[in-house]
């Protein structure tokens, strides 16, 4: 079982929703089942009342628990739950996929007035810049550009980076918070570098979806990602989530 590091880096209530994250994601706590109590909890991992409650409002706030007045919390089923910022990678495994990145640019600059405003910061700022291009079974779906405080996760470009998108990795490893609330979806076309590395055509339909980050209220990640519009649907309902699209849905 995994433990509450006391001397990490993340806050508590961070580190027991990445434990929570991976015990539902393992299938331990499948959909529909109660997630132990608070007291449970606290016992388990030797944490507060006050740091369960913080995880579980993180949580249920993203669509993965809900609460049953009366009843206890439950893991959210799969029609119901929100996309976190990893939905990405885990609708495409969910339909047995493998999910793959190749980087196509990284470094750090001085953040100019523009990002400096973008990541509310100052100009001169250190800055983390990543592009990368996401494939499915070896097929470009997606590019993804992340811009970071250097600050908020300074070994992103030095240490190795696991197959997931962007924004998980800076939830898991850095704490950085995406709030379901700060993210938009915009039907673009595709510039002709941007068709190039996706496999289509210049001005083809593209998904724009864009993610803003925090940590401990300051704000300091931005995650976008362009999907194919013939690859994937957007369900809006609380908040956009990605899904592989039908064949019967693709554009001929």
């Amino acid at each position: 079982m995994r433990a509450i590091d006391p001397r990490g880096p993340l806050p508590k209530y961070l580190q027991l929703r990445t434990i929570l994250l991976d015990v539902i994601d393992s299938g331990e706590l499948p959909a529909g089942s109660p997630v132990p109590s608070e007291r449970e909890l606290c016992r388990r991992y030797g944490v507060s009342r006050m740091t369960v409650r913080h995880t579980l409002d993180l949580l249920v706030g993203e669509g993965l628990l809900r609460r049953r007045p009366g009843k206890g919390t439950f893991v959210a089923s799969a029609e119901t739950g929100r996309a976190r910022p990893g939905s990405l990678s885990d609708d495409l495994r969910a339909r047995g996929s493998r999910l793959g990145f190749v980087e196509l640019e990284s470094g750090t600059v001085d953040a100019g007035e523009r990002l400096a405003r973008t990541l509310g910061t100052g100009p001169g700022t250190a800055v983390h810049l990543l592009s990368r291009l996401a494939l499915a079974d070896g097929e470009p779906v997606a590019i993804e550009h992340g811009r970071v405080l250097a600050s908020l996760a300074p070994t992103l470009l030095a240490a190795p980076r696991p197959e997931l998108p962007l924004a998980e990795i800076l939830t898991r490893a850095y704490g950085v918070v995406f709030d379901p609330a700060d993210q938009t979806v915009d039907a673009v076309a595709a510039t002709g570098p941007e068709a190039a590395r996706l496999g289509m055509e210049p001005g083809s339909p593209a998904l724009l979806l864009r993610r803003s980050g925090s940590r401990r209220g300051v704000r300091g990640a931005e995650a976008t990602m362009l999907l194919r519009a013939s690859r994937f649907l957007v369900r809006v309902a609380d908040n956009p989530t990605m899904l592989p699209a039908s064949p019967a849905h693709r554009p001929h």
